[in-house]
């Protein structure tokens, strides 16, 4: 259930308005005017009930102080403060002649306790060389209201003291109290534990005084009618109840959040949840789908920002969940083999196979991978594979079929890069990379040289004769490694 707070206008006319309307004024072309601004008071409060109350509470009528009363803070982009010091807080009724640039209007009445409502509002405006800005200026309810009513099993047990026989006050002590009747909405503070006390007398004729306690602070903007019952010491209040998202279900641009919980919400209610998540803490955020993925149903975002942590929350109006963290993955990719190759024994290449694979919930449709090397300051791609298709694929790479003058068929023991981009939903989403690590190939190695019985038996008898008889020279190497490598001037050899 939906009521409306009536719109109280300041000046002009806040029906249709923008944030702000500009007119032109005389003036020097370094400095603009901030108009007086238009408050719209359109306040929408959810109200919600354990139990349906028979009758039910009556929501009061509502209405926004005179703007004698409000306080208004205007500060530039560098948050200094060009109205509403401590002299000067109420609402200029003259246009403010101010530099060009933009500036933040706030404006507040009372504060986060019990009696009276809190309201709150802001904007930006951007005030243009010679022109007049008038901003308009949504309010909220940024407390509470809540009414308490009594089950039926009172009846029989205890009987209400006549008049104000509620308590209501902050379990922790630290924000006062108020004394109303039960049925009566009264203002109360958001995001605090509260604790109730009726008053009465026991069906012995001994006066008591009942306690409970409120299980779960109240959001702003809503009014709540709680049912006290004597069967228990605590009452229950309207909970949304988000649960841990799993690191599987978050990937690239896609999420998928498993569906909100809710106590002493009715259907009708229920069926109104919305989703949301917000990487910027909530100034912007994108709102989810409910979807059938596997006959269970799920809420799915896109759109969102690979790599980026996000918080989720479900709301009914202004009732909203715990939040829950949620981070989007990237990672894809897997190296399963990697060998360097021979034919006749001669080293001719390095082959390895890398993987691409996501769940097909996520939508990908293909993949593009890349092996390369860095030298700590340029990233060469050595090897690369287009448009592999699918949700799952794989990349086997022959070193040996590379013969192309800019291939690397061979690769030095080392570590390297394997790094990709997946579209995901007509996006481009670049992968998490993966490391390839190399061994250094195991070379036949042979070894050369030459004895004085090597010179005798090729007839040089005198070198033979000149020679240290227990010596060996010209000692040399020789591994194997196919031509095509020796060719290539990629490769240093010593």
């Amino acid at each position: 259930m939906k009521f409306d707070i009536k719109h109280i206008l300041i000046f002009g006319l806040a029906l249709g308005m923008t944030s702000c309307v500009e007119t032109m004024k005389d003036g020097d072309m370094s400095t603009g005017f901030l108009g007086v601004p238009v408050l719209d008071a359109d306040i929408q409060v959810e109200e919600f009930g354990a139990t349906k109350a028979s009758p039910a509470p009556t929501l009061p009528t509502l209405s926004v102080p005179e703007s004698s009363a409000l306080h208004f803070k205007v500060t530039d982009s560098k948050s200094n403060v060009v109205w509403g010091d401590k002299d000067e807080d109420g609402l200029w009724t003259t246009p403010l002649q101010m530099p060009v640039g933009e500036y933040t209007i706030e404006v507040n009445y009372g504060s986060n306790t019990y009696g009276n409502p809190w309201y709150t509002g802001t904007c930006t405006v951007t005030i243009s060389p010679v022109k007049e800005a008038v901003p308009a200026i949504g309010l909220r309810l940024c407390n509470s209201l809540l009414a308490v009513v009594l089950a039926d099993d009172f009846t029989q047990h205890f009987t209400p003291s006549e008049g104000s026989c509620v308590t209501i006050s902050s379990t922790s002590g630290s924000s006062g109290s108020i004394t109303t009747t039960l049925g009566n909405y009264v203002f109360v503070p958001a995001g605090e534990a509260l604790t109730i006390q009726v008053a009465g007398t026991s069906s012995a004729g001994i006066p008591k005084t009942l306690s409970w306690t409120l299980k779960n602070p109240l959001s702003a903007a809503t009014a709540t009618y709680v049912t006290c019952s004597l069967t228990t010491n605590t009452t229950d209040i309207p909970t949304i109840t988000m649960s841990e998202i799993p690191v599987a279900d978050a990937w690239g641009n896609t999420a998928y959040v498993p569906l909100a919980t809710t106590a002493n919400i009715s259907p009708e209610n229920v069926a109104n949840m919305q989703y949301f998540a917000s990487s910027n803490n909530w100034a912007k955020s994108d709102r989810g789908t409910i979807v059938d993925i596997d006959g269970k149903k799920l809420v799915k975002f896109t759109g969102l920002e690979p790599g980026a942590k996000y918080k989720v929350r479900a709301q009914i109006g202004a009732l909203k969940s715990n939040e829950v963290s949620m981070t989007m993955s990237t990672s894809a990719l897997s190296i399963k083999t990697a060998a360097h190759t021979k034919t006749n024994n001669e080293l001719d290449g390095t082959d390895f196979t890398a993987s691409f694979s996501v769940a097909e919930k996520f939508g990908v449709t293909e993949s593009s991978l890349q092996l390369c090397k860095t030298d700590g300051t340029v990233l060469t791609v050595l090897r690369k594979v287009d448009h592999l298709t699918g949700t799952s694929a794989e990349w086997t790479s022959d070193g040996s079929a590379l013969t192309g003058e800019n291939d690397w068929p061979f690769l030095p023991g080392g570590d390297y890069i394997l790094k990709g981009t997946a579209t995901q939903n007509d996006s481009p989403v670049t992968l998490a990379e993966c490391q390839l690590t190399v061994q250094a190939p195991n070379f036949e190695v042979i070894v050369t040289g030459t004895t004085t019985y090597d010179l005798y038996s090729s007839g040089k008898i005198e070198e033979a004769n000149e020679a240290d008889a227990e010596s060996i020279t010209g000692i040399g190497y020789q591994v194997k490694i196919v031509q095509k490598l020796k060719d290539n001037s990629k490769y240093n050899y010593s």
